[in-house]
């Protein structure tokens, strides 16, 4: 049996982009450090501001790295 090619895109990208709310986002980042990892690399894609704030020329989306930090540090 073969795969939609839309089901195998999904599947893809939860398979390499976490989403979610920051409790799930912390279980998946759990996850990978469970399994070895010592560096992830977090890249806040946002809905609510779609229109990043630019450092250095780069975005940096202040609210979903607000929201995420006491999960992360905890």
């Amino acid at each position: 049996m073969t795969t939609s090619p839309p089901a195998a895109a999904n599947r893809l990208v939860d398979a390499l982009v976490v989403w979610g709310d920051e409790q799930t986002i912390k279980a998946r980042l759990d996850e990978h450090r469970a399994a070895g990892a010592d560096h992830v690399c977090i890249q806040v894609l946002s809905v609510e501001q779609p229109f990043p704030v630019m450092r250095g020329g780069l975005p940096f989306r202040l609210d979903g790295m607000r929201r995420l930090a006491p999960a992360l540090t905890a």
